[in-house]
């Protein structure tokens, strides 16, 4: 018995960091995301279990919404859709919100970049592992990454110039 009270105190204490943690996790989240808004609501909910003191319910509402916010934090987290193999001269990528940078050999890009070759500007780029792009100079590509029933499909969509890709045959369809 002095063991289970024990347990208790001793969760009692430790309620609010798991409660200041999620919040902490939903404050660098974009709010107006409905999962966002699902957590902070399982959040508030824990904060009632906990100034209730059921610190059993507590725990079993915290880690239902520290599953909800893992899910949003993955889905936020970008995945690079490829990879420079090769750069010569002037080429830079503009990211999301930021200004743009050279391009580096073995850089990663992300759906939304925007690279741009320059004049003598020139780049090899490996797309998923199967598909070659190179941007010739003067030219303008955006990386494009869709969600399909199939799973995700990558496009290039070029904005000015030329380019010039090399895709596997078995990603080849109609």
């Amino acid at each position: 018995m002095k063991a289970l009270v024990i347990g208790l105190v001793g969760l009692a204490l430790m309620c609010p960091l798991p409660i200041k943690q999620l919040s902490e996790t939903v404050g660098k989240m974009k709010a107006e995301d409905p999962k966002v808004k699902r957590g902070t609501a399982l959040i508030a909910e824990a904060e009632k279990l906990h100034d209730a003191g059921q610190h059993a319910e507590l725990v079993a509402k915290a880690g239902e919404a520290a599953k909800v916010l893992a899910q949003i934090a993955s889905a936020q987290t970008p995945t690079a859709v490829g990879t420079v193999t090769a750069v010569s001269g002037k080429v830079t990528v503009t990211r999301r919100a930021a200004a743009p940078h050279r391009l580096e050999p073995r850089e990663a890009l992300y759906s939304r970049d925007v690279v741009e070759a320059r004049k003598d500007g020139i780049a090899r780029i490996l797309l998923e592992g199967k598909t070659t792009v190179t941007v010739r100079e003067l030219s303008r590509l955006e990386l494009r990454e869709e969600a399909q029933v199939g799973g995700v499909r990558y496009t290039v969509e070029l904005l000015a110039g030329k380019v010039r890709a090399s895709v596997a045959r078995a990603l080849m369809r109609p």
